[in-house]
Formats: C-alpha cells, structure tokens, sequence
C-alpha cells in the first residue's frame, strides 16, 4: 500500500497549460462536476506510466474554495490483493484546454467542448507497468466558498492493465434455481444460499449479471415471504448496480401467480448509465403482462437494457432471458420473437450481448435461430476458455461488433473433492436436504470488448499523453 501510494500525485507541469487560475471565493451552492475522462502515457523505458483524470466544473471560481478528485485504487502487490486505498486529492489549478496528439498533430480539447466552464485534472505518476491490472474509481468534487458545501460529479471506474487502458467489458449469466433453493427450505439454509451466490457475483465483480429464476415461489414462507427474501437480496446489491427488469413494488414481476422466473439484469453504476431498459414477453403481444405464446407453460419474461459506458460513449444492448421449459417448439417461437424485437431499429450498429438460460443445448433448432439472426457463441469465439466439459443449456451469445477474450464457467455443482453439490433437493425418501447447494446451473462468466470502441489512438513515441477517452460531444 505504502508503494502504490508513493507514485500517486500531481503532475501539472505536463499540462498544457492556456489558463492557469488559482481558486479562492465566496459562499455559493455548488453544481456537481463532470468527469470527462481518462487519459495516459505510453510505458518508459523504466517500465513506468502515467495516468490523468480530467473533469469540468460550470461554477464560477468566485463561487469554490476547493476542486479535486476522491480516488480509490484496487490492485495487486506481489500476489496480494490489495483493495479500496482511498485518498482525496485538492487541484490547485484549473485549465481552459488541454492537448493531445493525434496522427501527429495537436489537438486541443476545450472546456466548452467538454461540457463546463474549467478543466481541473487529477495526474497519477510513476504507475509501475509490472503492476498488471489497476483499477481506478475517481470521483470529481467542489466545495463551496463557505467551505461546507460539497457537490460530487458521478464516480467512474477505470481500469489500466499493464501501461494499456483496459476497455473490457465482463458479465455474468446465473440461474439461481428457482430463486435459492426448494420453496420448503428454511429461512436459514435460503440464507446460506444467497449468502453463496453473493460471493462468487464478489469473487468475479462482473460489470453486467443476468440472473435467471429469481423466484417468487410459493413455500413455507407463502408467497408474499419468499417473494420479500428476494427482494431484501436484490436490494443489496444497489449500492454497486443498478436493476432492471424487477418490481419490488409488486416484489417481482406483476401479481401472476406462477411468476417466479423472474430475470433481472444488473448494471454497474460506476461503469455505465441507463439509456432504456424493461421487461418483454416473448409473444405475438410482447408489451402485455403476462403473455406468452401458444402451449407455453408459463409466462417468463425477458429483461433487456440499452446501456452507454460513461467514459467513451458507446453504447450497447443487453438482454437475460429464460426460455420455457415446456418444450422445444415453444422456445423455437420464443427465440423468434426475442430476435424480432432485436431487429427493431433502435438496436441498430449496436454491440448486442444476449445471455440466460436458453433450455436448449447449443445447435439445437432454438439456438440456431438467435445464431441466425447475427448471434455468436462466446464459448466458441473466446481467446481463452474454461469448461467443465458438461454440455450447457445456459449461454452468452454475441453478435458480430464484440470480441470475446475469456469464457469460463465457474463450478457451483461440486466440490472440492468431486461431490455433488447441485441441486439435488430430495433424498430417496423424499425429504428436503439442500443445506450445501448453490444451484443446479454453472455461472457463466464473459470478458469482452466492443470492436469500435477503442477511441484512442496511439501515435509515435514522442507523445507525452496519447489522445484522451472522452464521451462523445
């Protein structure tokens, strides 16, 4: 921690500086800042780099006493772990541009191009290429002439791995089986599952989760109980996702009585903001509660959301769905649905990544379809795989503007010695005994990057910072 914590500081004298304004005042409320974006050196020849945050501010410098960044940094050190560092770091200066190159030619960047009045920039040197992966969480603040009031801009995480920023995308696909267990379990062993589903979503830290049968079974709980457990649960994951695709209003999806395959979507927060997002019915009245195609057991929705990663702009489509279990014509009819609805215009040049449990084994009829229509198999495509070897029915498919570098199913059947651990919730006398069980799917884990995404562009080595990664403007 002490060694991370030396080369963290301010780098000014690499700016290019076209106004340089010292901040003093009187008492105003403060408008949140901006972060605007990252931007970074190439490594040195001692294997170090250096990075920079840059944010504006619309508040007139009268009117702040103090601008900075929180920062909290996540990396390894020698094998260990080392997690949530936090600092708070004052700016002294604030600028009106700043520069780059780009194909050998200045650019300026202004303020007003960017969104505020003033740049105000965070610089981060002497970052150790040997370090690997580092991930920066910044979050731009001012504080008021008065000196009490604080205004923080929205925290943006960005991850730098080995001197290159680090655009990768990663979600996770997981059926939860029928929302933690057998509805006769007790509070206490649902509890133990949840509590084990909670730390492999931790273990991974997925920038995206689909979760499949997040139930509103009835049980010995009734069905308001069970449908509160999951609510409680889903709730805690709001301080790092968002959630769509579930209504904790009517604690699930709305007051069907068989609605326990709910499939909500999770979003990181500090990653990517909400364009649109809801909940579909694979049928021929896809916006109608609870509809569903001819000779399909129950209604299952689909999740789906439209999603802009903070940092660059670009935006991409989700979607977790949970096909019928009654028969392979009834998913045939829903993944043709599920593909109309993708086919709609707003998905157009859109990264798509449509993930859950497809009840289907891969080149059945069902699959083929979604493949059909643009889809590939990330399990097939990914540079890097870990596999069990079991034949899945869960899957995360692509279309063709995401590469995928690591597919990996992550083992909740068995245990460390071989045992089975799935969810085989009765004994041969028909009794419940599940208090080890996850689930009887493997969670599914993707790592991605979107083909026009990468903004940059590296130039010649004589460039001090390459060119910044801003959202769109």
């Amino acid at each position: 921690m002490k060694r991370f914590k030396k080369f963290i500081c301010l780098l000014l004298s690499l700016l290019t500086i076209c106004a340089c304004l010292v901040i003093s005042a009187e008492a105003s409320e403060s408008a949140p800042p901006i972060l605007c974006g990252t931007q970074y050196t190439k490594v040195d020849s001692n294997g170090y780099y250096k990075v920079r945050f840059i944010a504006t501010t619309n508040e007139e410098l009268s009117d702040l006493s103090e601008i900075g960044f929180d920062l909290t940094v996540n990396y390894s050190d020698g094998g260990t772990e080392i997690n949530d560092v936090k600092e708070r770091y004052s700016c002294k200066y604030v600028y009106s541009s700043i520069n780059a190159v780009e194909d050998g030619k200045n650019v300026t960047y202004s303020a007003e191009k960017l969104g505020g009045k003033y740049i105000f920039i965070l610089s981060v040197k002497d970052v150790p290429e040997s370090a690997g992966k580092i991930t920066f969480t910044a979050t731009p603040y001012t504080v008021a002439a008065d000196g009490e009031t604080t205004a923080q801009g929205e925290a943006c995480k960005m991850v730098y791995d080995s001197g290159d920023y680090a655009d990768t995308v990663s979600a996770m696909s997981f059926n939860v089986y029928v929302g933690n267990g057998h509805p006769d379990l007790s509070d206490t062993e649902r509890a133990a599952q949840a509590e084990k589903i909670t730390k492999i979503v931790e273990d991974e830290d997925p920038d995206l989760v689909g979760f499949q049968e997040v139930s509103s079974y009835a049980g010995t709980l009734g069905l308001l109980g069970y449908r509160g457990f999951w609510n409680d649960y889903i709730k805690t994951y709001e301080n790092d996702y968002g959630v769509v695709g579930y209504d904790y209003e009517t604690l699930g999806y709305n007051n069907h009585d068989t609605g326990w395959v709910d499939s909500p979507l999770l979003y990181a927060r500090d990653k990517f903001t909400l364009v649109e997002g809801g909940m579909k019915w694979p049928s021929d009245t896809p916006d109608v509660n609870g509809s569903k195609v001819d000779g399909a057991a129950e209604p299952r929705p689909y999740t789906y959301a439209i999603l802009e990663r903070k940092l660059d702009g670009v935006r991409f489509a989700v979607v977790n769905a949970h096909l019928d279990y009654s028969s392979s014509a009834v998913r045939y009819e829903q993944a043709l649905r599920i593909s109309a609805f993708l086919n709609d215009s707003r998905f157009d040049g859109l990264p798509i990544i449509l993930m859950g449990d497809l009840n289907e084994k891969y080149q059945s009829k069902t699959v083929d379809t979604l493949i059909g229509n643009g889809f590939i198999n990330s399990a097939e495509a990914a540079e890097e795989t870990e596999i069990f070897g079991r034949t899945s029915i869960d899957f995360i498919l692509v279309n063709d503007t995401v590469d995928v570098s690591l597919y990996k199913e992550i083992n909740t059947l068995t245990g460390p010695d071989g045992e089975t651990t799935g969810a085989k919730w009765w004994d041969e006398d028909g009794n419940v005994t599940a208090t080890a069980y996850i689930s009887d799917h493997n969670a599914l884990y993707v790592e991605f990057i979107f083909r026009e995404s990468d903004v940059r562009e590296k130039t010649d080595s004589s460039v001090e910072y390459l060119p910044p990664v801003f959202p769109s403007y």
